[in-house]
């Protein structure tokens, strides 16, 4: 997810790319699932999404 990225690229220092990825993926998401979708909040807030894309092998 390119929230994640962002939240990468501003723990390596690259603060600039990590603002405009950020900015253009919380943009996204809002015009997508409206402001108060949980998933717009979490990259506006700066914060990693934590979900599995695949269900573990059990």
């Amino acid at each position: 997810m390119k929230s994640n990225m962002a939240v990468t690229l501003d723990a390596m220092g690259r603060k600039d790319e990590a603002m405009r990825l950020r900015a253009e993926t919380a943009e996204e998401l809002s015009r997508q699932l409206g402001e108060d979708h949980p998933m717009s909040r979490i990259a506006r807030d700066e914060r990693r999404f934590e979900r599995e894309l695949e269900p573990m092998a059990v």
